[in-house]
């Protein structure tokens, strides 16, 4: 099949890469467990991400690296090109440096193709949520900002390419809802007490806002008692 042919042609490109490049195969348990077998076999110091249908600049790595001045307590983030319909343009990301978990709490960013994260710092955090099926990135970073500090370097260093296979994560809606569901419930007690009631009610708004059928009922009824509650 696909994956076959995909492995040939990979050994084969780069046979001559010796420990720098390795060619790990598994079952599909899904993005964030793939990520998670890659950050357990790894042997450097620093992990960077990169999903198969999207690229980083020339100088990515060089950039993330130098910001981050050694200090593996430091996450390193940056904006990127976005291309659609053919069109590349910079998507400037919300971003915010420094101890950044409140305003992580409040909206979805950075995007992982963009992150710099020390090893150890990712072990600390008991890796990455496998159960997250969709906004990975905003889960690895608010688990993440609990103990580490953000530079965000507002310069585009990835492209993000947001005409994908309609079967992607990224592009299923439901999947998409029920994911920052996830996420807000699993962080509902720091958004309320951090951020307030009203933080929490715009999240469920934007729920309600983007679904469908019966998840759209249920998100206006729980917005319906948060605007009760306030």
């Amino acid at each position: 099949g696909s994956v076959e042919l995909i492995s040939r042609y990979i050994q084969k490109k780069f046979e001559g890469g010796g420990r720098r490049i390795r060619l790990i195969q598994q079952e599909h348990l899904g993005a964030q467990a793939a990520r998670n077998r890659g950050i357990r076999l790894a042997t450097g110091e620093w992990i960077a991400f990169l999903d198969s249908d999207d690229e980083w600049c020339p100088d990515y790595l060089m950039e993330v690296v130098r910001a981050s001045r050694g200090n593996k307590q430091t996450v390193v983030c940056a904006k990127c090109y976005v291309v659609s319909e053919n069109k590349r343009n910079i998507w400037n990301l919300p971003g915010v440096s420094g101890n950044i978990y409140k305003d992580l709490l409040r909206q979805p960013w950075p995007m992982l193709q963009g992150m710099l994260v020390s090893r150890s710092s990712i072990e600390e955090i008991g890796y990455l949520d496998e159960k997250c099926s969709a906004y990975q990135e905003w889960d690895t970073a608010i688990r993440l900002a609990k103990s580490c500090s953000f530079i965000y370097l507002d310069k585009p260093l990835f492209v993000y390419y947001r005409d994908k296979n309609t079967n992607a994560i990224s592009n299923n809606l439901k999947k998409n809802i029920l994911a920052r569901e996830y996420i807000v419930k699993k962080y509902k007690k720091d958004i309320v007490n951090l951020c307030g009631i009203k933080a929490l009610k715009h999240h469920y708004y934007l729920l309600w806002q983007y679904s469908k059928g019966k998840l759209k009922i249920k998100f206006l009824l729980i917005y319906l008692i948060l605007c009760i509650c306030r």
